[in-house]
């Protein structure tokens, strides 16, 4: 008998094999079961609300039961699910009918969940002190503004068209989510709005103001992860500090809020283009720029512009679409022009490679100005009376900077070449034709532009401060590709230090777009480079290769660099309780001061 025991080994035998029942692991189906119920009861929101379209959510339902029990499967149905057929069974007998007059555009996917309280702001000059909360927690997911004025919820626009892709979004939305897109009151909205306007549409007029306040007043549906970055820009040239300022009982600013809420809505619209996603992904990165995020804003224009190619923003629309949509084929031809002014502008600052080259540049140049005469005088910087004449103005000046970023890319490459052997071959055609072309660009501007002084407009100063970075970019120091190279740059350098003090006197500056960061610190670095080391010069009576070398004017070039240092250093450390990166870009300056042994002190305010 013991002969006849079967051995266990590793393997098991077909008899064994065809014993063994196989199935999902313990508690997986009543696991799928719980988050069913759940979203059923999730669901049952929509009938309380009286929400019409809880017929699509039902109808669907009730066929998806039909086709499981034809199948022989017997379904469980939850309190939930009956809750819903008597609701719905109660509805239709009371044979009324309600319509949503807006929608919210999408659910938000709650993955921040750093803080749970609702924080209140205030904006000075309300009538009304309304809360302003973020990140309330909600237990059913209709998207709410702080002031109670809520919309009715709006499921994906397939729904429309095809209830069962409506229930797979609406469910990955659900069961995703925790919390609601909890949006601003009207207030904040508006003051914030007022001062996209006022200080970012002057250099990026891709959004039609009239359009986007009517749709907030009316409650239309708008993407939220927009709206946010929008909100995130706007808030950081607000002259109320309590949108930059972590509240009592928060770690994060409304600011950084408002940022890090777009960031994670906008990860559901990356495979679906839209206008409006391209024009989130530019104000966002414009605001990484100000975070010291270089990487990250680079990344966003990217994105913003192989969106907008997508879209086919960069070619011209037909005839008949045109005349069809004249509104918004002005916005895609605003838009477009924006990714490549914006394009321009980061890699300037970042020394990284364009991503728009004048071959995929396809569309005209905007044609006519926005319709907002409307808005008072009071709350209109001096600006041009005109808006698109200056966009224009930008754009080609933005075209002059890239020529000069590609010239600069190509200077350095031949430099590795002579480096390795091949000998140097400098295009002096190609820089005597960039020079040019930024003395032609000076000739083009309007009389009122021509020069930068106290009564120009803030946007004329912006131009010009873009202007002479642009030539301290061609001129730079290590490349001196002209005689006129050194006082050039100290000119440029001079003239944005005089243009900082200018908005410095007028309290503007805060409120200049972020790229004048750069400029000023250019200007400051030429400025560093007119100095004299204190070791050079108590042994050698040379001056600064960037200062002409006068020996009877040394000392003053170096007293006048000096105080033009202190005055960008100065610049920079104001605007730092707005912009992050100010801050470094002025102790980046006081760094290399310590390295020269230089003191600033005992200079003059």
């Amino acid at each position: 008998m013991a002969d006849n025991k079967r051995l266990r080994v590793s393997k098991a035998c077909d008899s064994c094999r065809r014993k063994k029942k196989r199935g999902p692991p313990k508690g997986y189906i009543e696991a799928i079961e719980a988050r069913l119920h759940r979203m059923e009861g999730l669901l049952g929101g929509l009938i309380k609300d009286k929400d019409p379209r809880a017929d699509i959510v039902k109808a669907e339902l009730d066929a998806m039961a039909r086709e499981a029990e034809m199948t022989g499967l017997k379904l469980r149905r939850s309190k939930a699910y009956e809750e819903i057929n008597n609701a719905m069974a109660a509805f239709a007998a009371s044979g009324s009918t309600s319509s949503t007059a807006g929608f919210s555009q999408s659910f938000s996917s709650a993955h921040d969940t750093s803080s749970s309280d609702s924080r209140k702001y205030s904006v000075a000059g309300q009538q009304h002190n309304q809360p302003l909360h973020v990140h309330q927690q909600q237990q059913h997911f209709q998207p709410r503004y702080a002031d109670n004025r809520s919309p009715s919820p709006r499921l994906p626009a397939a729904a429309i068209q095809n209830a069962r892709s409506s229930i797979s979004n609406s469910s990955k939305y659900l069961l995703n989510s925790m919390q609601a897109v909890i949006l601003p009151s009207i207030d904040v909205m508006d003051h914030l709005m007022n001062i996209h306007f006022r200080f970012v549409h002057p250099v990026l007029p891709m959004l039609h103001q009239k359009t986007l306040l009517d749709q907030i007043h009316r409650k239309e549906p708008i993407p939220s992860h927009f709206l946010f970055a929008v909100l995130g820009l706007a808030s950081r040239f607000s002259d109320n500090p309590i949108f930059r300022d972590p509240q009592p009982g928060a770690d994060r600013p409304p600011c950084t809020v408002f940022y890090e809420r777009a960031k994670v809505l906008i990860k559901d619209e990356y495979d679906h283009s839209q206008i409006m996603t391209v024009q989130a992904l530019l104000l966002m990165s414009i605001q990484q720029m100000g975070f010291c995020e270089s990487q990250r804003a680079w990344l966003y224009v990217g994105m913003a512009i192989r969106m907008a190619q997508d879209l086919g923003l960069n070619k011209e629309l037909s005839e008949q679409e045109q005349s069809r949509n004249r509104l918004g084929a002005e916005l895609r031809r605003r838009t477009w022009w924006s990714c490549y002014v914006v394009d321009r502008l980061v890699c300037a600052g970042l020394g990284r490679p364009l991503t728009i080259t004048k071959q995929e540049c396809e569309i005209g140049y905007p044609q006519y100005d926005d319709e907002d005469n409307d808005r008072s005088a009071s709350t209109m910087l001096a600006e041009p009376p005109t808006l698109i004449p200056n966009f224009i103005h930008l754009i080609t000046l933005s075209r002059v900077q890239g020529q000069i970023l590609q010239f600069i890319k190509a200077r350095a490459v031949e430099c590795d070449e002579s480096n390795d052997g091949h000998s140097p071959n400098p295009n002096s055609t190609a820089f005597s034709t960039l020079d040019k072309s930024l003395a032609e660009w000076r000739q083009t501007l309007p009389e009122s532009l021509q020069t930068p002084t106290r009564k120009s407009p803030h946007f004329g100063l912006f131009l010009h401060m873009t202007y002479n970075t642009s030539i301290i970019l061609l001129h730079r120091p290590e490349f001196f590709f002209s005689a006129t190279s050194a006082s050039l740059c100290t000119q440029a350098a001079a003239t944005i230090t005089e243009i900082t003090e200018i908005l410095m006197k007028a309290k503007v500056l805060s409120s200049m777009f972020i790229s004048c960061l750069y400029a000023i610190f250019s200007a400051g670095l030429i400025h560093f480079i007119n100095i004299p080391s204190v070791k050079r010069s108590s042994c050698s009576s040379s001056v600064s290769p960037t200062v002409p070398s006068t020996h009877g004017g040394s000392i003053n070039h170096a007293l006048t660099a000096k105080t033009d240092l202190k005055r960008c250093i100065d610049a920079l450390k104001h605007v730092s309780t707005h912009w992050i990166s100010a801050a470094r870009r002025a102790k980046v300056l006081e760094d290399l001061l310590d390295l020269k042994h230089v003191s600033l002190k005992g200079l003059e305010e």
